[in-house]
């Protein structure tokens, strides 16, 4: 962990210099001051017609949840614009009532686009009305180069990405096998997934649980599927915490010593953690949550307050963790992932978007040139893409992308 927090932050400076697709100096040429590609740099016509003809005057949008909702994405937006300067970075919420303002959400994505400068666009979440905006985006003359990018695409993948030039969440289906490997290599023996109905209808988190089920065999654990309380039932967010609180004692006391347990809804994360810390007798222990970051829950349950110009420091926020783990007698017992899902989404999304800008891209969608940015921006962390296989018929998104991290164990 310490290698790991060094390296953290020597690429946080390094990165503040260089950008994804940076070059050795004697690759580019200077011509009155402004620096030009030289002509033998990675790109096609097209891309350098669409984004790459004017690097300064740039914009790049990036719409996201409120802080109430998701803060997470909503900081990493707003450290791009820190980074970047406001001239270049443009900033947007959607409703938290999405699903009842659609139109609301569709207007927001499009009236970026009416900007003249404005080069790509990114939504992390994409909830639902995204798809519609980037329609209407992609069939505009005057807009159809813009490169738009879905975070967390709330909608189907044979439907966002008819839209969206690229797709990317986190890989769940893998992250069946690659949560119940961590589990047993920090001592598990039972794992314990929590879920419900409606999440159980969900294609990507159904092959997420037959896989841990399958890992589970593989490795030799006991799999133990638990229905839970589904927060946007009638017992609420409060009620299904409060059932989680009673349930998770009744399965230490079932299935005794080197438990480890995860629940697929965000609610549930921070009462798992809080009785898994308090847990002094069992062993028991949390190897991941259902959006996997150590922005994710993790600081609520252990009682940090992180300063607002730390909230999108993760060399920070993961050191400020493990010390906090330990403090409170769980050293070994809780895992996340090194690179927080969705804040790397929008931040490699931007370094991408910047690429495609200054025409360093092989049109819209360059899975090598999205893969290094993605790893530039990972604070150390490795970052692999794998696409979406439709399971009905088999078909390969190759625009849609699900990326996986290595884990950090406190």
């Amino acid at each position: 962990m310490k290698k790991l927090l060094a390296l953290l932050l020597s690429l946080v400076m390094v990165l503040s210099l260089a950008g994804c697709g940076s070059k050795n100096s004697d690759d580019n040429e200077t011509d009155g001051g402004k620096t030009t590609a030289a002509a033998d740099n990675k790109g096609t016509d097209e891309s350098k017609e669409a984004g790459g003809s004017d690097t300064e005057n740039y914009k790049i949008g990036i719409v996201t949840g409120t802080v109430a909702q998701t803060e997470e994405e909503y900081r990493a937006a707003q450290s791009m614009k820190t980074l970047y300067g406001e001239d270049h970075i443009v900033t947007a919420t959607y409703p938290d009532k999405f699903e009842d303002e659609q139109q609301q959400v569709i207007q927001t994505i499009k009236n970026m686009a009416q900007d003249p400068d404005m080069k790509a666009i990114i939504v992390c979440q994409a909830v639902p009305g995204t798809k519609v905006a980037f329609e209407a985006i992609k069939s505009d003359p005057n807009t159809k180069d813009i490169l738009l990018v879905a975070g967390v695409p709330f909608e189907d993948p044979n439907v966002i990405t008819t839209a969206a030039d690229i797709s990317i969440d986190a890989d769940h289906p893998n992250i069946g096998y690659s949560m119940t490997k961590q589990a047993k290599e920090m001592g598990a023996e039972t794992f314990v997934f929590y879920s419900f109905a409606r999440h159980m209808a969900q294609e990507l988190v159904v092959q997420k649980r037959d896989n841990a089920e399958k890992s589970c065999e593989e490795l030799g654990m006991k799999f133990v599927y638990a229905e839970c309380v589904d927060p946007m039932g009638e017992q609420g967010v409060s009620g299904a915490q409060q059932w989680i609180l009673e349930d998770l004692p009744r399965k230490l006391e079932e299935y005794g010593d080197n438990v480890a347990f995860f629940a697929t809804n965000c609610s549930l994360q921070v009462p798992i953690i809080t009785t898994i810390l308090n847990d002094k007798e069992h062993h028991s222990i949390y190897p991941l949550q259902c959006c996997p970051s150590p922005l994710h829950a993790l600081p609520e349950a252990l009682g940090l307050e992180i300063p607002d110009d730390k909230k999108a420091d993760v060399p920070y926020i993961l050191e400020a963790e493990e010390k906090a783990v330990k403090e409170k007698g769980g050293d070994g017992r809780v895992a996340t992932w090194a690179a927080p899902t969705d804040y790397s989404i929008i931040v490699g999304s931007v370094a991408y978007a910047m690429e495609y800008i200054k025409g360093n891209t092989n049109g819209l969608n360059d899975e090598e040139t999205y893969l290094k940015c993605m790893n530039d921006i990972a604070n150390g962390a490795e970052i692999t893409l794998n696409h979406v296989v439709d399971s009905q018929t088999g078909n390969t998104y190759d625009n849609y992308y699900l990326f996986s991290s290595t884990y950090v164990t406190y």
